[in-house]
């Protein structure tokens, strides 16, 4: 009787072993894998008549976008590209195309929320009541 327990604490040990070299080969591969990925960078500028604010504009695939507000993390979609380093993570906003809105996110613990930019053009509607930065009007003080 007593063997009998013996041999099925021994199976039950083999099959924990393998169900644990199962998972760090799993989590292994999904590194390796991560770690290739190619992002789009995201081209960040200074424009000259937003200068006296230091604002930032961004440029992707030939849209100018303007920092709109600051969103929770939880609004965040996938990622698409980055800005300078490898922990800047360009982030879809969940629900909304990447033709309107996106989110820059310094990746990490301690990083602050996302900030939200709007392409020009593009109605405020749903993400208002996010908005903290003015630069439309601001714009269009400064250039007239």
């Amino acid at each position: 009787m007593r063997s009998k327990n013996l041999r099925g604490r021994k199976h039950i040990l083999i099959l924990s072993i393998i169900i644990v070299v199962f998972l760090i080969i799993c989590f292994v591969i999904s590194v390796l894998v991560n770690s290739d990925v190619q992002y789009e960078k995201i081209q960040f500028v200074y424009d000259d008549r937003l200068n006296k604010t230091d604002s930032v504009e961004a440029v992707y695939n030939g849209t100018l976008y303007f920092a709109y507000g600051i969103i929770p993390k939880h609004l965040l979609g996938k990622r698409f590209g980055t800005r300078d380093s490898r922990s800047d993570e360009i982030r879809k906003v969940k629900g909304y195309p990447v033709s309107e809105w996106f989110a820059a996110y310094e990746g990490g613990m301690l990083s602050p929320n996302p900030i939200l930019y709007k392409a020009i053009g593009v109605n405020d509607t749903p993400l208002a009541k996010y908005k903290y930065y003015d630069y439309e009007n601001l714009y269009r003080t400064l250039s007239e």
